[in-house]
């Protein structure tokens, strides 16, 4: 299993929904998924599916050089509404998030633009908490690069992590769905 989607099932159920956001990539990033991803988790369904069902199959024997048909086959298999989708790449934002928190150095110049390029990366979402110097603000480089704006920045950015955890939480007690455990929706 790739890193992105290990690190992404330690938070959220994996679904094909999940896949195929992760095979298409948001923002600027590419693809979160591989084809193996996708081949083993389809045979997994496969495995657990009674009756025959040929986009599985197709699916859990895929190879690098069938890629073509993955966006389709998963298209298929996810039903794809806009909601779902949005929330999937909400999913996505918040474990990478969470990785990158992990990952970023303790120099606020250096943590604050590898924030900004985090959220570069996903086309700085409405929903961002993160504050960009000059952008809606009058913060001065000598301002915003100090110590104590960078600690205040990583509280923001763990704060909308356990707000968005909260909210995803919520969403999926309300359609009757588990949130963290493995299989489909």
């Amino acid at each position: 299993m790739s890193t992105a989607l290990q690190n992404f099932s330690q938070h959220f159920q994996v679904s094909w929904m999940t896949l195929l956001v992760g095979w298409r990539g948001f923002g600027h990033l590419r693809r979160l998924v591989t084809i193996s991803d996708i081949a083993q988790f389809s045979l997994a369904r496969l495995e657990a599916t009674p009756e025959s069902n040929s986009k599985l199959a197709d699916l859990a024997t895929i190879s690098e050089s069938d890629s073509s048909r993955v966006d389709s086959r998963l298209a298929g298999l996810a039903s794809p509404s806009a909601n779902d989708y949005e929330t999937e790449v909400r999913k996505w934002v918040v474990c990478l998030l969470k990785k990158k928190l992990e990952q970023l150095p303790n120099d606020p110049v250096y943590g604050l633009l590898q924030l900004t390029e985090f959220w570069a990366d996903l086309d700085f979402p409405e929903y961002s908490p993160h504050q960009v110097q000059g952008k809606g603000n009058t913060l001065s480089a000598a301002e915003y690069y100090t110590q104590q704006n960078y600690a205040k920045a990583l509280t923001s950015h763990k704060k909308w992590i356990e707000q968005e955890l909260l909210r995803l939480s919520r969403e999926h007690e309300a359609g009757g769905r588990p949130l963290t455990h493995s299989g489909d929706h």
